[in-house]
């Protein structure tokens, strides 16, 4: 009986050890890294592990902003354990979780003919390359209809990052919503701008968190294949929040560095930061006057303002 399931940390060496047997010496194009990877799944067959299978982030230069994807890596079976069905329950397993996590399409570069049998077709059919210069070898898979409608270009697979990243002791599921929550305000809107950080976002992996006592700092770093905001360097500062426990609410500035999402910064203007944040509300704020240094809650977003900040037009 073999179970799929998410790999757990304490298996790494033994994932590894399936890779080495597998693939050491194989001249495959391998894009996505041995440790990277966002949906990671094991073949368990009587408590051992024989067999794996990764998915990485995909991202497509001349895609919608709101276009999520994934490139599945090579999979990995122990030798003693092929020719079982292992690899192929390992890849419909995790096309069902990337379908139910949301993600549009997923590609694949490998034996044409065993990825079609999985519903996988050539992805230059579509309009889209690679950039190793595969042609039938590079397949695409669209997880719901209409998923590539609009989408050409190039295929890129962002770097993973060479060590996980370490939660800061204190940073606990709160803290995670404070984050996600304040995140989504700050990104909302069809303004280009905020369209292409959004897609900087959906790119980015986290270099590291810091809470201060009263606040937090998460860090980004964007892959460099992604498009840089012009102008390069401004604040997104128009998103504040009220917590449980604090009388004067917080603010929640989203800095742009060098063209790129940089660093998300939580403060609170009076007393420490809850240990365990909950928010009661979160909404936008403006200068009111414009030029002003006085701030006014606002129902809705002022983006006329908003454009004028990062343009520092405001401020002249």
């Amino acid at each position: 009986m073999i179970e799929i399931r998410h790999a757990k940390g304490v298996e790494s060496a033994a994932i590894r050890e399936i890779h080495t047997k597998v693939l050491a010496g194989a001249k495959l194009v391998q894009p996505i890294a041995e440790e990277g990877g966002i949906i990671s799944l094991v073949a368990v067959s009587d408590g051992k592990v024989v067999g794996h299978l990764r998915f990485g982030r995909a991202i497509l230069a001349n895609s919608p902003h709101t276009f999520s994807a994934v490139g599945v890596a090579p999979i990995a079976v122990l030798p003693d354990s092929q020719r079982e069905g292992i690899g192929s329950q390992l890849i419909r397993e995790g096309l069902k979780k990337c379908q139910q996590i949301g993600y549009q399409a997923v590609f694949a570069i490998g034996d044409p003919a065993y990825y079609s049998r999985f519903g996988f077709t050539r992805a230059a059919d579509f309009g889209l390359q690679n950039e190793y210069g595969l042609h039938d070898e590079f397949m695409v898979l669209p997880l719901r209809d209409g998923a590539l409608h609009g989408v050409s270009g190039m295929i890129l697979y962002p770097p993973s990052k060479p060590k996980p990243q370490v939660e800061p002791p204190g940073w606990n599921l709160q803290m995670a919503e404070v984050e996600q929550r304040t995140l989504a305000m700050l990104l909302a809107g069809d303004d280009p701008m905020l369209t292409l950080l959004r897609a900087q976002l959906n790119a980015a992996v986290i270099e590291s968190r810091e809470l201060t006592g009263v606040g937090f700092f998460t860090n980004f770093v964007v892959p460099e294949c992604v498009e840089r905001t012009e102008p390069k360097g401004f604040v997104i500062s128009d998103v504040h929040a009220d917590l449980r426990g604090l009388a004067h609410g917080v603010g929640l500035p989203l800095f742009v560095r060098a063209g790129c999402l940089s660093t998300l910064e939580g403060f609170t203007y009076e007393g420490l930061w809850p240990s365990e944040p909950y928010i009661t509300e979160i909404y936008y704020m403006h200068h009111e006057p414009p030029s002003g240094p006085m701030l006014k809650r606002c129902e809705t977003r002022d983006m006329k303002q908003l454009r004028a900040d990062w343009s520092g037009q405001r401020r002249k």
